[in-house]
């Protein structure tokens, strides 16, 4: 019955108009598939599909032959089902409306050449075409991609593209490549079209690395996205690179990982703002790195993660954390120090998560521009929103490198204030626009006003010009804490 279904399902979609809409039958409604087939075209394309396979063994055979559960020389990897997607299907019926079209397509496409009498010269890169395409429907929400292939909206279109315009196609990157649809076709995304077109060009001029291609789309890192590291690829040939990659983004590296990648350039991904400044989201400390590698957000993405790839190739350290500490070394003195990137390089802590203060598996940070200064400040949050407890990493490093710990360290939520550095008189250290740092008071005890004054003295003969936020923060505290233990001893 679930066989039936999903062939009734597929043959609706090759059918009808484009239209939004789920899937209009269900398993125990035998009547309403019945009803389906009103017209001899229907009915012998669905005898067609039935009569495709002799026995499960054949089935197997087959599917086998083409899919895979990960990356196999002359097969497809299927994402986010079995590989055996026809025992998915007649056993549970949970098999994924892409796969489903992938499927589909597979039985037309070996149905046809079995009509034919012939061999099928590129049933492999036909299916890879069809699998990229669908895989490729995707939406972001925050800082995530997730599938958005809908039954009715992407169904339709999809399976038209596959069965009307690319199905007898026996050069499929030929295809491809030279595809050009209508002004006013939009069944396929513009820019998976594009994406695609560029591999197939690439391959058929440098066929030797067809396989090399495969392999790299087939990584759950990428999911067929690679146009981030295509022109890394265009240039250099590294064997393994796939398994090199995924040894690179591993998540045991992540804070190395993601300050040599600040080293090179800003890639993070903009979530959206804030009261105070907008919020981007550079990585997540368990999980891969397809939503960063995979982007589709930023246009300069590519040259981003082809320059960092670029440099990994030059240094040529097999230890991937020594090869990451000599990017991050060689870029940092290019980085001028009014740039918030600087601080992650220079001070490794502000990527730590602490607790009570930011403790979050996303890597979020929200980037404030001081009001009448060029410096943009960044702060770490605990989610994706300023709806909880965040604080300005450069106070956390500067806390820590004066006791230790946190204890200096303003505790803030939401919208309420940036925070800053408070000591025991009450005396405030925060940054400024005028000054980089400040002292202030925000009681009205008259200790506070005396440590004031005399941290005010002890800065105008500081030699301050060379020092960054974190070092003058901390060189401004330590005056507040001399100041109070002076004024107290005194009194």
């Amino acid at each position: 019955m679930y066989l039936f279904l999903f062939l009734t399902e597929m043959l609706y979609l090759e059918y009808s108009e484009p239209q939004d809409g789920n899937s209009p039958f269900k398993a125990n409604d035998i009547r309403g598939l019945i009803a389906f087939y009103d017209t001899v075209n229907k009915v012998n394309e669905l005898y067609d599909l039935l009569d495709l396979w002799k026995s499960k063994q054949e089935i197997d055979d087959c599917l086998n032959t083409v899919f895979s559960d990960t990356f196999c020389e002359g097969k497809v990897r299927v994402f986010d089902d079995s590989y055996n997607l026809f025992e998915v299907t007649i056993n549970r019926n949970s098999i994924k409306t892409p796969n489903k079209v992938l499927l589909f397509l597979l039985m037309k496409r070996l149905i046809l050449f079995k009509k034919k009498g012939m061999q099928d010269p590129d049933l492999q890169n036909y299916m890879r075409i069809i699998r990229n395409f669908v895989v490729k429907v995707r939406q972001r929400k925050n800082e995530s991609y997730t599938p958005d292939f809908r039954f009715c909206r992407h169904g339709i279109p999809y399976v038209s593209f596959g069965l009307d315009d690319i199905l007898e196609s026996e050069n499929i990157y030929d295809f491809v490549s030279k595809y050009i649809p209508a002004e006013d076709d939009n069944r396929i995304n513009s820019e998976s079209l594009k994406y695609e077109k560029d591999k197939a060009i690439f391959i058929i001029d440098n066929p030797e690395y067809e396989e090399y291609i495969h392999s790299l789309e087939d990584m759950v890192e990428f999911k067929t996205f690679i146009h981030n590291i295509m022109p890394f690829v265009k240039v250099h040939h590294i064997p393994d690179l796939s398994a090199y990659i995924k040894t690179l983004f591993n998540c045991k590296y992540f804070n190395k990982l993601v300050r040599a990648l600040l080293s090179v350039d800003d890639y993070g991904i903009r979530l959206g703002s804030s009261f105070y400044g907008d919020r981007y989201f550079y990585g997540n400390r368990s999980k891969d790195w397809y939503n960063i590698l995979s982007s589709t957000d930023q246009q300069n993405y590519p040259q981003i993660i082809s320059k960092f790839m670029e440099q990994v190739y030059e240094i040529g350290e097999s230890d991937t954390e020594k090869c990451l500490d000599k990017i991050i070394n060689n870029n940092i003195n290019k980085i001028d120090q009014n740039c918030w990137r600087f601080y992650f390089l220079k001070y490794p802590r502000l990527l730590d998560n602490y607790s009570g203060f930011v403790d979050a598996q996303n890597l979020v940070i929200m980037l404030e521009k001081v009001s009448g200064g060029k410096a943009i400040i960044p702060h770490r949050l605990n989610g994706k929103s300023l709806m909880g407890y965040h604080a300005c990493a450069l106070y956390l490093e500067a806390s820590m490198e004066l006791c230790g710990n946190l204890k200096f360290v303003e505790r803030v939520k939401d919208s309420e204030s940036l925070g800053a550095l408070t000591f025991q008189s009450g005396t405030t250290v925060r940054i400024s626009p005028k000054d980089l740092v400040e002292v202030y008071y925000n009681t009205e005890e008259d200790i506070t006003y005396k440590v004031v004054t005399r941290v005010d003295e002890l800065w105008k003969e500081a030699e301050v010009d060379d020092m960054d936020f974190v070092e003058r923060l901390v060189l401004m505290s330590r005056f507040v804490l001399q100041s109070e233990e002076e004024i107290l001893q005194s009194t």
